[in-house]
């Protein structure tokens, strides 16, 4: 009975391991180094006020060696101490203030990452009839400075788009060893109507990994569980004001998903949500399958059912407790998305 009950829990997370193998194991991994973030990482305002400085490098987060971007940004966020390079060679260590992991999913949830890589403005494709394509752009132009202020990544080059708005203005552009200046109009909503290089290996030096298919499998395994303790210590803070706040529904389930199709986002995020659903289902709760391990434990332990007037009660009040709390996650989801 107890392997039948636990049963769906297992196959939830074998899933997850048969995804992440399967993906490693066709993909591989692409890290990009917080070393190879030659324009420089910027922080949010949250990381500033938890004493982080732009072009930090992180080095070690709670004793672990952290190195890379993707892999690394959730461990760094939960940590309690964060070491970081500063500059050349001063070595800081930064105290990470209580629910800090919190403020920094309500700051993705809003567009503006933890910490992220410096991406210099290249010129992928123009579009026809915009003020890019009026201005001269050429594939592969650097664009560097817009009216007279340093543009160094595309964050900021958006950001001088958007004050300087509806005018036409001088914009600076490194061509092959050229540096160029040359007038582009600026529409209404801020832009100038080209497509930026956002492929990172052609950016910056990444680092590759490939498997084999007896390799791909304990990689799966890996990632499997590294996933499941991570998000098992990222529960633990539903149960303050900050956390319960963060709770979604269907629509930030859907929110995670990329606008465009993406096979690897697709197998990736369907991966990470079978790994919440096995966790979930295992929680102690009556209804869930969890709850019936619960039951059948005292059971075991007891010699002993409970009553059926007790199971009834305790099953009744579990689907009440569920429904409350998908309801509550749905309203977040309306006022976070709607009314906030």
């Amino acid at each position: 009975r107890l392997l039948i009950m636990v049963g769906g829990v297992l196959n939830n997370f074998l899933l997850a391991i048969f995804i992440y193998a399967g993906m490693v194991w066709y993909w591989g991994e692409q890290y990009l180094p917080f070393t190879s973030a030659t324009e420089g990482i910027t922080y949010s305002e949250t990381a500033h006020k938890a004493g982080f400085q732009d072009n930090d490098i992180p080095l070690m987060a709670d004793g672990d060696a952290v190195r890379y971007f993707d892999s690394d940004q959730l461990k760094i966020a939960m940590a309690k101490e964060v070491k970081v390079l500063r500059g050349k060679k001063d070595t800081v260590t930064i105290s990470i203030p209580d629910q800090f992991v919190l403020q920094v999913n309500s700051d993705l949830e809003n567009g503006e990452p933890f910490m992220s890589c410096n991406v210099p403005t290249i010129v992928k494709a123009t579009m026809p009839g915009t003020g890019a394509e009026k201005a001269g752009f050429q594939e592969g132009d650097k664009l560097v400075a817009v009216n007279g202020v340093a543009t160094p990544s595309f964050t900021q080059f958006t950001e001088q788009l958007k004050k300087n708005s509806g005018k036409t203005i001088p914009v600076q552009l490194i061509r092959g060893e050229k540096t160029v200046t040359t007038q582009a109009e600026v529409d209404g909503d801020g832009k100038l109507g080209f497509e930026v290089l956002a492929d990172v290996s052609k950016l910056f030096k990444t680092e590759q990994h490939s498997y084999s298919f007896f390799q791909s499998v304990p990689r799966g395994i890996e990632m499997g569980c590294s996933q499941l303790v991570s998000y098992v210590k990222a529960f633990k803070t539903v149960f303050s004001k900050e956390g319960a706040k963060n709770l979604g529904g269907f629509g930030s389930i859907g929110h995670i998903f990329p606008d465009e199709w993406d096979w690897y986002s697709f197998w990736s995020i369907t991966a990470f949500l079978s790994v919440i659903l096995a966790f979930m289902n295992i929680l102690p709760i009556p209804a869930l399958d969890g709850g019936h391990v619960l039951f059948l434990l005292y059971e075991m332990i007891t010699r002993r059912k409970p009553s059926e007037k007790f199971m009834e009660w305790a099953q009744t009040a579990g689907m009440v407790f569920l429904i409350a709390l998908l309801l509550f996650a749905n309203a977040n989801d309306i006022y976070r998305f709607f009314i906030k």
